[in-house]
């Protein structure tokens, strides 16, 4: 009798026994599947942190800059780029905080009193060469919104050399109504002086666009025959105009095309190189 109770406890154990072993591993799976789930949910989380206030673009270049002049005289301008900051959160914003790491006159700049859920502002930041010399320049400006994640902007920006006195552009302070020149066709002087020809003139008008007093315009002339240029004037205020003279006889020339060449040189601007025409018959 004893014999048959332990053999039915005996079963009942190992039954107890396989069926905790199955159940076992079926729990410890479940446990894993609810961590990776957590795991997911927080991956997911931090992405949208990240991205709650955001900018249109990460990287500025300021491109080339010329570099002040060394006497102080011609001092560059600053030169702006503009960001647009946008909320995409779903509370207001209501603070900004910024910080530039970018040698010369660098700074950025924005301006609002909150910015609600969708709205976007404009961030300018502005750069000037001050003391730097030529060359290529990198730095960061950093955005810390009081909501979200901090935004940093990669800066670049090229100094280019000062043009000197002698680089200036002078061209367009003093200019002519035409570069260009035709006397057109003009009789050849017949061997009689009875036939001889009289000169063809072509009237220029020059004008001083300068904010100076042009004191001063010399002309010389590289064409064949009797030819001149002439100018009367003492003075020129700015804006007023003078009409300068081209003359051409044709001389002991015989017929044909002629091709030359007359140089204004005002004592303001460049010189204005002009171009002479004339047919004999």
């Amino acid at each position: 009798m004893i014999t048959k109770q332990l053999r039915v406890l005996t079963n009942r154990l190992a039954y107890v026994m396989a069926f905790t072993l199955c159940i076992t591993p079926l729990v410890s799976c479940d446990s894993d599947d609810d961590n990776s789930e957590a795991e997911t949910e927080t991956e997911v989380t931090t992405e949208k942190q990240d991205n709650l206030i955001t900018l249109d673009r990460l990287e500025v270049d300021f491109g080339e800059v010329v570099a002040n002049s060394p006497s102080g005289k011609a001092a560059s301008e600053d030169t702006q780029e503009i960001v647009t900051l946008t909320n995409n959160s779903n509370e207001r914003l209501v603070g900004l905080e910024t910080a530039i790491n970018f040698p010369g006159n660098a700074a950025v700049r924005v301006t609002f009193s909150g910015l609600d859920p969708g709205e976007s502002v404009d961030v300018v930041l502005s750069f000037g060469p001050s003391n730097l010399g030529p060359g290529m320049y990198t730095g960061t400006a950093t955005l810390t919104p009081s909501i979200g994640a901090p935004i940093t902007v990669d800066l670049s920006a090229t100094v280019v050399p000062a043009p000197t006195t002698e680089d200036i552009v002078q061209s367009g302070l003093i200019t002519v109504s035409s570069t260009t020149v035709d006397f057109g066709q003009v009789n050849a002087n017949s061997n009689s002086a009875k036939g001889q020809s009289e000169d063809k003139q072509v009237v220029i008008t020059l004008t001083n666009n300068s904010n100076e007093r042009l004191i001063g315009l010399s002309s010389s002339i590289n064409f064949p025959g009797n030819a001149a240029v002439s100018v009367t004037f003492k003075g020129l205020d700015p804006g007023e105009s003078v009409d300068v003279f081209f003359s051409f006889g044709p001389s002991n020339l015989g017929p044909g095309v002629y091709t030359g060449t007359a140089m204004l040189t005002p004592s303001i601007g460049d010189p204005i190189l002009m171009d002479l025409r004339a047919e004999v018959i």
